[in-house]
């Protein structure tokens, strides 16, 4: 197998997000603007959207249905499989990167949208809700004159059922620019489930060992992963263990190594998100909806980097600004909050 180490990802992909309540934001070079959409779909914490090398906006989704580039639900992408939340009656997914977009190796029409569902899981504290399936689904943009439609017999395909974390997934470029990795987590102790996806097809999944477990709380939606901009740093951050886990991973084979953790906190306090600055050298981690911690990732002592580069000023109106979920802007440059 050739490995060029090559990301080439385009940089306009990432240039229009989807949240809120008929929200938007649209990046064009250093700044962001906000926007209504004209449907009135909802978003809580799963959105996936994906443009066009100019950054025009192709389709994007809340976990739960499709829409079209016009704002518009695509054709036969409604009812996404959710599983038993559907009997919320909300209309979207709440799992962070509960969904992905990935474009279709050797097809420049086609896309995966990978998205899981959640249901009722029994634990050692109750009934809670987590992922129990892993699927895609298939959009083919040259269908319904060229608005795209999802491809009838390759809607809600299952590739994986098992218990999963709320910390979604995250996928990465493969070491030879064309090809992709699919990560995500397994509830109730330390393996990641790992995805190739080619011109060939979906290939997995594959295990890996690495970390500690994740489960109960700390298998919610605040133990959130990220790659880094070059994807060869996979972060791992734990809501109630306090540390963060750092993860070398190689692109070409797929393989976490070089495991090491640092500390948050001194005290117990919850983490709610991660990113990653564009050079790889700096961690931003949300802490307790009110600061933003950075630490820079190069430092012998990596807790001892720590510094609070945000802080909430309790300004109330028009309303309380929670320091939570959160990535980089597109090209990796600004820090933007869910909020």
């Amino acid at each position: 197998m050739t490995c060029l180490f090559s990301i080439a990802i385009a940089q306009h992909k990432e240039t229009i997000w989807i949240g809120g309540d008929n929200g938007a934001i649209s990046f064009n070079g250093d700044s962001a603007i906000s926007f209504f959409r004209t449907e009135n779909s909802k978003f809580s914490r799963t959105s996936a959207s994906i443009c066009d090398q100019e950054g025009s906006l192709l389709f994007y989704s809340n976990g739960f249905n499709v829409f079209n580039r016009n704002f518009a639900l695509m054709e036969n992408g409604d009812s996404l499989s959710i599983g038993e939340y559907i009997e919320f009656n909300y209309g979207l997914m709440p799992t962070p990167d509960g969904a992905v977009i990935v474009p279709m190796p050797g097809d420049s029409n086609r896309y995966y949208l990978f998205y899981m569902d959640l249901n009722w899981i029994f634990t050692q504290l109750g009934y809670f809700l987590f992922p129990t399936h892993l699927f895609y689904s298939v959009i083919d943009l040259s269908l319904d004159g060229g608005n795209g439609a999802i491809v009838d017999g390759l809607k809600d395909i299952s590739i994986l059922n098992d218990t999963l974390t709320q910390a979604g997934m995250q996928v990465i470029r493969h070491g030879n620019g064309r090809d992709w990795w699919l990560v995500c987590h397994e509830y109730g102790n330390n393996n990641y489930y790992k995805f190739l996806i080619d011109d060939l097809g979906i290939h997995g999944p594959d295990s890996q060992l690495a970390g500690i477990r994740y489960w109960l709380v700390n298998a919610g939606v605040s133990s959130s992963m990220r790659f880094n901009s070059g994807g060869d740093l996979f972060i791992h951050q734990s809501r109630d263990s306090n540390i963060v886990e750092l993860h070398d991973f190689d692109r070409c084979t797929g393989l976490f190594s070089n495991y090491r953790t640092f500390k948050v906190n001194d005290p117990w306090v919850p983490l709610r998100g991660v990113s990653v600055s564009p050079q790889g050298t700096y961690l931003y981690i949300s802490s307790n909806y009110t600061e933003i911690l950075q630490f820079n990732l190069d430092a012998i002592d990596i807790y001892q980097s720590r510094t609070v580069v945000g802080l909430d000023d309790g300004i109330l109106n028009p309303f309380p600004a929670k320091y939570f979920l959160h990535r980089l802007g597109p090209g990796w440059k600004n820090l933007y909050l869910q909020l």
